[in-house]
Order: structure tokens, then sequence, then C-alpha cells
């Protein structure tokens, strides 16, 4: 360390610009970490011109500098990281805020789960709702909103998950019980692979909407209550699904067409 670098208490941690620094800059120390700031610092990177000012971080007392230069490049590169962790914490809020349940059997074994994720086919109005027993991650989240799509197994295991697919209000915006006729339903369990079902079931014959309500559309929020019931070669089936989600911004690639 050069002696010019060694900071005494109470002075203040130059910072250099390449030239001699301005006078306005503030220094200030807490436990014995320097923390710098230099009202150039921020100018300089938006003229994008050089010299480009380096910034120098003190970690401790007599610690030796850390120099590092804020290039264009660099600054993109910063930008982009903070526009995927804007995203990726919206994406996450949005989908903190779901509520969600689905209960029942499947060829006799019993299920409940209680984490989900939506995606939305914004030209057709239509909805398909992920019910998974695990937490749902957010790349998992992120997916799925644009494939209406989750695979049935993760890890080489199997999923204990449901897919609904239905239109909320037939083919309209705003959802409504009398305008759901049918539900496209995939169901398979960790615990038997010959449980899993895939399935189009029909108003009344197979499933009542007991509640519903919301806007179809990018960012409403959807809220209901569907139960079913119906076997496969003598095995019983059975659900329940309560859901209180909210649509995402993003549109998906697939999804069930519904006549408008």
């Amino acid at each position: 360390m050069l002696p010019s670098d060694r900071q005494q208490p109470g002075t203040p941690i130059e910072l250099r610009q390449g030239t001699e620094a301005p006078s306005r800059r503030i220094a200030r120390a807490e436990s014995g970490t320097f923390r710098v700031f230099d009202a150039r610092l921020r100018f300089c990177a938006q003229r994008a011109e050089p010299p480009y000012p380096v910034v120098r971080f003190l970690s401790r007392r007599n610690a030796v500098p850390l120099n590092f230069r804020i290039t264009p490049a660099l600054r993109a590169w910063l930008r982009f990281l903070l526009a995927a962790a804007w995203f990726s914490t919206f994406a996450g809020m949005a989908h903190a805020q779901n509520k969600c349940s689905a209960t029942g059997v499947m060829a006799g074994e019993k299920f409940a789960v209680n984490n989900c994720a939506a995606a939305l086919l914004t030209d057709q109005n239509s909805v398909t709702l992920w019910f998974n027993e695990s937490p749902i991650t957010p790349q998992e989240i992120e997916a799925f909103q644009v494939s209406a799509y989750a695979d049935s197994a993760k890890g080489g295991k199997d999923r204990t998950m449901l897919l609904v697919a239905f239109c909320p209000g037939g083919g309209q915006a705003t959802a409504s019980a009398g305008a759901i006729k049918s539900i496209d339903l995939g169901m398979t369990h960790a615990k038997s692979a010959m449980a899993g079902a895939q399935w189009v079931v029909e108003a009344t014959k197979d499933f009542k909407v007991e509640t519903i309500s919301g806007e179809v559309k990018p960012g409403g929020k959807l809220t209901g209550r569907i139960t079913g019931r119906r076997s496969s070669d003598g095995r019983p089936y059975a659900w329940e699904l309560t859901f209180d989600v909210t649509l995402p911004a993003k549109e998906a690639a697939a999804g069930v067409a519904c006549g408008k």
C-alpha cells in the first residue's frame, strides 16, 4: 500500500477522477467501514465520456483499495441486472398474492395442494391454473405464464398437481358461473403413476361452479370455487378447487379456445 493510501481517522477518503478530484465529497466512517460518495460520479457516468470515474473502496481502515471503472458497457450490464431483478420481484409479488387450494382423490389416492400459478390467453379470454403440491419457483412461474404448461415430473420424480384450463366468462372478459361449459382437467399423483388422468369434463354432469368472479384481463383478479366428481374404470375421482389469483401481465402462447 502506498503511503498516500493510508487514511487517518477523521480524514476524508479521496475519490480519484483521473485528474484532481473536486472538493464536493462526503466521507463517513461507521464501525471501521468507510463509505464514499462523490457527486461527480453520477455526472461522469451519465456523460459516458472518458475519463471514466474510478471508484475506490476501503473496506476497512488500512485495507488495500479496490478500484474499478464504470464504463458504458458496465453501466448497461448493471441496468440489465436491475431490470431483471425488478421483473423477478414483481412476478414474485404477484405470485405471493395468489391464494389457492385443491383437495380430493385421484383413483382413491387423497391429495391436497396449496400452491398455484396462472396463465392467460388474452385473445380467447381463457385461463389455465396450475395447482402444485410443492412450492413453485419464480423461474417455473415465468415459464408457465408463457407456455400454460407444467411438466408432471421434476428431478425425475412425479408431482402431485392439477392443470385446469377453462373460459371463466365463456369467451367474454367478465367471469360468470353459467358461462363455463367445460374444463380441460389434467391430474397426476406423486404416489401413483396410474392415478393420473386427462379429461374434458362437462358442466353439471362432472362439475359445478360454486362461485366465480373477476375480470379476465392482464392483471385482473379471478376468484372462484369449483367442485367435481367422476369415475374411471371403477376408480373414484373428486376435486374441490378454490382460487384467488392475479392474472399475469404477459400473454401465454397456449390455452383453450373459447367461443365468443
